[in-house]
Formats: structure tokens, sequence, C-alpha cells
């Protein structure tokens, strides 16, 4: 994405570090959705020290394609707001990029979600189309898809049948994975298991 991506309906953009406050809302919104509220600890100076953001966020236009530059960071944020309240923010997707030894570089989006008062009114596709412009090498954004990456993940949980049916449907055209299982270690088990051998 080489910078604000506007419709008639919505505008798509990058997080900075004034929108942390915001992110964080979201995602604890997004924790709470998914009966893990206890499980956040997430803090504003947790995503300001770890998110990456632009550095030069109004550079690129449409008519002057300059490269975005991002400060250092571990993912990215999109921004989605309604045209019609551009500074309320609807939804968030924070992503980052992966690696396959099989298919090279992709992204990977850990976190999106749409406020629950805006679901169902295209802003998740939006955001999904938007997060698929970086994996496919858009112009103008400089350092998670110079690689020409070929492959957008996430992960959705067994009991989120409104998010299966979109991301299923002809509109993302994703597919499930059920032949892997998410393993995951963290706590006193990963301080474990870094000490073992």
């Amino acid at each position: 994405m080489a910078g604000p991506i506007m419709s008639a309906t919505y505008t798509i953009r990058y997080a900075t570090q004034s929108d942390v406050a915001i992110v964080l809302s979201l995602l604890r919104e997004l924790a709470e959705y998914e009966k893990e509220l206890s499980s956040c600890k997430t803090t504003e100076e947790m995503l300001l020290s770890t998110l990456s953001f632009p550095i030069n966020p109004s550079a690129s236009t449409s008519s002057s394609p300059t490269p975005i530059q991002f400060t250092k960071g571990y993912a990215r944020t999109l921004l989605i707001s309604p045209n019609d309240a551009v500074d309320t923010i609807v939804g968030i997707a924070v992503y980052f990029p992966n690696y396959s030894t099989w298919t090279g570089p992709g992204i990977y989006i850990e976190d999106m979600i749409i406020t629950a008062s805006q679901r169902g009114k295209g802003y998740g596709k939006a955001l999904l189309s938007a997060v698929a412009r970086e994996v496919g090498g858009a112009a103008g954004v400089k350092g998670v898809n110079e690689y020409g990456m070929g492959r957008l993940q996430w992960s959705v949980l067994k009991w989120n049948n409104p998010s299966i049916d979109l991301f299923l449907s002809d509109n993302v055209g994703a597919f499930l994975k059920d032949e892997y299982l998410a393993c995951q270690v963290d706590g006193e088990k990963l301080a474990r298991l870094a000490g073992r051998w």
C-alpha cells in the first residue's frame, strides 16, 4: 500500500504513534470477543516500542509515489475509517512478514477486528484486500514487500463462524488448512524450554 486507500465509503491508512490508544482498545475488544481478555497483556508502551510506524505517512500519493519509510518494529497496522466519520477508527489489521522454505516470503495477519457496531459493512474485506496489496508488492512501500511475496495467512477460531464464512466466501477465497495444528509455547514453559539443552 503506497499511501491511504480511499473509496466512496471508507479510508484505510497506516497507524501512527498517535493511534496507539485506539489500536490497544480494538485489540482488547478482539480479546474480549475471543473470550481471552485476561490473556491480553498488551500496553500502549509495548505497542509503541514494537510496532512499525510510517516515518513519512503522507509522502506517497497517487500522483507522487514516493516510498513510505517505516520505523523499526515487528509488525505494521492498518486502520479503517468510514468517510462520514474519518476520525473514527472502526477496524484494524496487525500483520508482519513471515517465511516459508517452500514458497518464500509472505505476510501473516496476527489480528484483525472490525468493531461490533460496524460489522457487515464490507470493512473486513477492505482490510484484507489492503493487506493483500502489501503481499503483492504494491509500489511505493519499502520494507515488507520488496521480495515479491506470494502468500497471505491468518488463523481463525473454530467457533467464529461469521469470520469463517467471510474468509471462505468467493469474496475472499481463502481455504482452511485443517491438516496443521497451531503450536505455541510461552510463559514458564518457554523459559524452561530455553534453558533445557
